[in-house]
């Protein structure tokens, strides 16, 4: 029992601890949404509103990924035993931040192919999210 509430505990130092991550970025990108809404669409309401869908699309596609990501790793821990796949997660995240790390420090474009195919999913993504954009410029 003791070894849940310190991992619910973890969790919660994480959170708030990354909290101020969330308050410096997605604080920025919403206060920058904000200022490019036209100055005749920018009252109180309509501003509340439009950040209002934007904090409840980004809680919600984070619940969404997350969800995914959980499934994902339900579907292939039920196929392999859990300390050999926990195992093969932590080798695979641990290379893949080295990996990070080269390209930004060394301009390693070794993830070229995963930043291309993440560019591939935005330019079908690109099209809905200007639509909903009150933002023109």
């Amino acid at each position: 029992m003791i070894t849940g509430e310190l991992t619910l505990l973890a969790a919660l130092v994480a959170g708030l601890l990354g909290s101020t991550h969330c308050l410096g970025m997605c604080g920025g990108i919403a206060g920058a949404l904000a200022m490019g809404i036209p100055e005749e669409r920018r009252t109180p309401m309509r501003l509340a509103g439009y950040l209002g869908l934007y904090n409840t699309g980004r809680v919600m596609s984070y619940a969404v990924a997350g969800a995914i990501a959980g499934g994902v790793g339900l579907w292939l821990g039920s196929m392999m035993e859990v300390a050999a796949w926990s195992t093969a997660l932590r080798w695979a995240t641990g290379l893949l931040m080295i990996a990070i790390g080269l390209q930004v420090a060394l301009r390693w474009r070794g993830l070229r192919w995963l930043e291309a195919l993440g560019g591939r999913f935005w330019q079908q993504l690109a099209p809905l999210a200007r639509r909903l954009m009150p933002v023109r410029s």
